[in-house]
């Protein structure tokens, strides 16, 4: 596809605006992006754990995959689901607060349907990334602490 080609080189001027922006210095484009990287991997698991911790405290919460917020071990993508309440109904009150998430089964259907849960209803999926705000995080956190 053209248009993916040709936005492709935008995609070191944008790393380069973050890194100065946060004043992440380097030798090299090389060193400067994995110094990138590792902000982006601090900024991220500090997101993801307040979610986790809380999904942790919520009786019929299961979290697919690993718990833990460690981005050596796990990406910052979170998927649950609850046999408490359709993950459709989750999404729909996160959705409506202006959280982006998703559900379903996400291209997963034979991993969803051996979990035991229905393909159709699947999961809540949230993936808070390096462009995310602890704002729109704790936004999420709120809902799901009033759903869940």
């Amino acid at each position: 596809d053209h248009a993916v080609i040709g936005a492709t080189a935008g995609i070191v001027d944008y790393h380069e605006a973050v890194a100065s922006h946060h004043g992440v210095d380097g030798a090299s484009p090389g060193e400067r992006l994995r110094a990138l990287f590792d902000l982006y991997a601090a900024h991220e698991e500090a997101l993801v754990a307040p979610l986790l911790e809380l999904l942790a405290t919520r009786d019929g919460v299961r979290v697919v995959g690993r718990t833990e917020a460690d981005h050596r071990v796990r990406a910052p993508t979170v998927a649950f689901h609850t046999p408490r309440r359709p993950s459709a109904e989750i999404y729909r009150a996160l959705i409506d607060a202006g959280v982006a998430c998703g559900h379903g089964h996400f291209y997963a259907h034979r991993l969803v349907t051996a979990l035991g849960l229905d393909p159709d209803d699947g999961v809540v999926r949230l993936s808070p990334v390096h462009y995310n705000t602890p704002a729109e995080m704790a936004r999420a956190l709120e809902v799901l602490d009033a759903v869940l």
